[in-house]
């Protein structure tokens, strides 16, 4: 294991020692609280998709 990684276990551990739970929130989220308090000009920010209801979701454009 490398370095980052050993401490990144070591982290969450503790983490998870203290009562922690890990979250794994979902990849797309709700395009229009994005929109709204930032405008239509995060829309180049991005990555937006509609799903099957027609609602609009997104997915952050940088990692």
């Amino acid at each position: 294991m490398t370095k980052p990684a050993a401490w990144t276990e070591t982290l969450l551990h503790s983490f998870a020692e203290a009562g922690y739970v890990h979250a794994s929130p979902a990849i797309l989220q709700p395009a229009e609280p994005f929109l709204d308090l930032s405008g239509e000009d995060i829309r180049k920010s991005l990555y937006l998709t509609t799903d099957l209801s027609g609602e609009e979701l997104c997915a952050c454009g940088r990692s």
